[in-house]
């Protein structure tokens, strides 16, 4: 618009001076003088304004639309070996964009290549397959030796347990492992694990009278007794007592033992005979307390006949150094349950 403005004033003048001035332009051999011009871009057409320097003559020409001044061509999709890409340049003027395809260059993309086996000291056929094309390649990759990481410990020794030193190949993952000798035992520790073993070996055994010294408080430890029968029934069934030692851990004159086991459960057993003793009492209420012991136990005995069931568990053991000897110091329900079958936690549940 301001450019069509100037060029209306301009002539407007030129007009104005060749009124007063004599034409003769038919006669005219033109010496022509550019008086202004509008140089043409990519959206526009330009102008120019010429005027003879003799008869004043004036002549306007229409210039037209220039090219695009393209810049440089940029790959804004890479072709591969199936597709065409696009490159693409655009006008530093008017910012137009231009397109056109780029051939296929037969480059692949090729997958990582792969195996059945991925074990080093394998010789072992490898393929890949292109992503586009499906083409496939193979190859053979020659054996090789293994390339071990670190070694670590996977599990440590104990004076019970061998331990485990591992390592991987960091390429195939291949693992190899080392035994660990079990630690060897303090002369302190050999005494505990054998004050440990004399008591399961008594609780087997169910001698009371040895069992008791087991405990740095014989009269804390509940056994039978005076009842003649439950020590035969404990002598045949304890037999079946099981143990484990995990871990024995010596400070000073104190002892830990920790350890798994396994004894038999007879605690339905219990419960049932208990249940028939009651029935029995109340119809014969005379009836001795030596008497009723007797009939429970052959009510027991009649129970167990049906099989055994077992009680798994794990179980810590404090011993103190009394003198020479190693003893446990408290008398719990565990191995309470441990020694009589599960009878106390029957009785207690039962009355």
């Amino acid at each position: 618009m301001k450019k069509k403005l100037i060029l209306s004033c301009i002539v407007g003048f030129l007009l104005c001076l060749l009124s007063v001035i004599p034409i003769y332009a038919s006669e005219c051999s033109h010496v022509w003088e550019t008086v202004y011009r509008i140089e043409p871009d990519c959206l526009s057409k330009g102008s120019e304004m010429k005027i003879c320097q003799k008869c004043r003559k004036i002549e306007t020409i229409s210039l037209p639309v220039s090219d695009h001044p393209w810049g440089e061509w940029q790959i804004t999709t890479a072709p591969n070996c199936t597709y065409t890409g696009i490159k693409t340049r655009t006008c530093t003027f008017c910012y137009k964009t231009q397109q056109e395809d780029v051939p296929t260059n037969g480059i692949h993309s090729w997958s990582d290549w792969k195996t059945a086996t991925n074990i080093c000291t394998e010789e072992k056929k490898a393929y890949r397959s292109c992503s586009y094309c499906h083409t496939q390649e193979t190859t053979i990759i020659p054996a090789s030796n293994h390339v071990w990481g670190e070694w670590y410990i996977d599990k440590k020794p104990t004076i019970f347990k061998t331990g485990v030193r591992m390592r991987y190949c960091i390429n195939c993952l291949t693992e190899d492992k080392i035994i660990i000798p079990k630690q060897k035992m303090t002369t302190a520790q050999k005494q505990v694990k054998k004050s440990v073993d004399r008591f399961f070996k008594y609780a087997k055994q169910y001698n009371t009278s040895k069992l008791t010294k087991c405990f740095t408080k014989p009269s804390s430890v509940k056994l039978f007794i005076e009842n003649s029968y439950m020590p035969q029934y404990y002598k045949k069934y304890n037999k079946r007592i099981s143990y484990k030692l995990k871990s024995i851990k010596v400070s000073g004159k104190n002892a830990t033992v920790k350890l798994s086991y396994k004894y038999p459960n007879r605690y339905n057993v219990f419960k049932a005979a208990f249940e028939n003793s009651v029935y029995y009492q109340l119809k014969n209420p005379n009836i001795s307390e030596s008497q009723l012991l007797k009939y429970m136990y052959e009510r027991i005995c009649v129970h167990s006949k049906a099989g055994i069931d077992y009680s798994y568990g794990n179980l810590t053991l404090k011993l103190k150094k009394s003198g020479s000897a190693w003893k446990i110091t408290s008398f719990n329900s565990k191995i309470d349950n441990l020694l009589h079958s599960n009878y106390t936690k029957a009785y207690n549940d039962y009355f």
